[in-house]
């Protein structure tokens, strides 16, 4: 069947004068092995590649649909951007407060976070990447290892990476629906066995829409907006953004540093 297909696709390159790179074609199996002996399929008479991995578009899957490759890789590759910024002053002291916040916003949020609305992530695995951010982020501030990064995001205005997943997942439901194209078929089909049964496939773009407490249906018809969530009034978040904007953070052992690193050890 999947060799008919390629054939089909071989004749369409020929008649219109192209060429596959058989170098380049790789072929995935996905989930456990039903046959003693592999198969094998051939594109302009080579043998296509098999591999347990495969990367589109930046996005890697693997034969068992586990996110924790792609993960790696986006962690590895945040850690890289940060430290293209180093130089410039990204690590502590360095550049004040804000200047660091804008830049992991706009520069190394967007990488961590690159093609992780496309696929299903697990609780550990979100874990990593929760892990990864706070790290990066108290490693900028020059807060120790040790410290606790949830109120510092706070006090930074940074959104946890899986409220960036969120809203991601958000605008790509959205705009798969703007476009006539089969991507929104799929979806719709979907959506309509969703509407009529209350129950979304596991995995599925339409379950991690859901599940983000987003509502299809909104999605669909209105561009979504993500206005920063009001949250409890907090003295220690308070106290950070106090410490962590002060112009005197910036210079090692300072009052405002050593209190800021011993308020996030504690609490």
């Amino acid at each position: 069947g999947l060799q008919k297909l390629m054939n089909i696709c071989e004749s369409y390159a020929t008649k219109w004068r192209m060429k596959f790179n058989p170098t380049k074609t790789k072929c995935t199996r996905i989930g456990k092995p039903e046959l003693q002996n592999s198969p094998s399929w051939q594109i302009d008479g080579e043998t296509i590649t098999l591999t347990d991995e495969t990367t589109i578009l930046g996005v890697n899957f693997t034969k068992n649909l586990k996110a924790n490759s792609h993960i790696e890789n986006r962690i590895r590759a945040c850690n890289q951007s940060v430290f293209k910024f180093t130089s410039a002053g990204l690590s502590y002291p360095g550049l004040n407060c804000e200047v660091k916040t804008h830049i992991w916003n706009t520069i190394n949020c967007p990488v961590l976070t690159y093609g992780l609305e496309t696929i299903q992530i697990s609780n550990s695995e979100l874990g990593d990447l929760k892990s990864a951010q706070g790290s990066i982020v108290k490693r900028g501030l020059g807060l120790s290892k040790r410290s606790h990064y949830h109120r510092v995001l706070q006090a930074c205005n940074i959104n946890p990476v899986e409220v960036v997943i969120s809203n991601n997942t958000a605008r790509l439901y959205h705009n798969i629906f703007q476009c006539d194209t089969s991507a929104k078929e799929f979806q719709a089909l979907l959506l309509s066995s969703y509407i009529l049964t209350g129950k979304a496939e596991h995995g599925t773009l339409l379950d991690r829409v859901i599940k983000s407490g987003h509502e299809p249906l909104n999605l669909i018809f209105n561009k979504p907006k993500f206005p920063r969530q009001a949250t409890e009034e907090d003295g220690m978040v308070d106290s950070l953004k106090h410490l962590l904007h002060h112009e005197n953070y910036q210079t090692p052992w300072s009052q405002e540093h050593i209190l800021a690193t011993l308020l996030t050890k504690c609490f």
